[in-house]
């Protein structure tokens, strides 16, 4: 997990902190934005612990998906 620098605790993260905070990869800075970068297995596998694989990656695609934050690896077509 990467700690996030103070100045950054204000920026748009996923929620709950406790358990997403451990999918943080890193933070990039895009013109005046800063966006936190999670890894995309590790947000779908704390997902996993209470639902169904396929379940997470539709909650995923329906609900966490915008341009305040970014993900590596996300899976193709997703």
């Amino acid at each position: 997990m990467i700690e996030l620098p103070e100045h950054l605790d204000e920026c748009l993260v996923q929620g709950p902190r406790e358990e997403f905070d451990k999918a943080i990869i890193g933070y990039i800075e895009v013109g005046p934005m800063t966006k936190v970068l999670y890894d995309f297995e590790k947000v779908i596998d704390i997902l996993c612990q209470t639902m169904t694989r396929d379940e997470a990656i539709d909650y995923f695609c329906y609900n966490m998906r915008n341009g305040e934050v970014a993900y590596f690896n996300e899976l193709d077509g997703v």
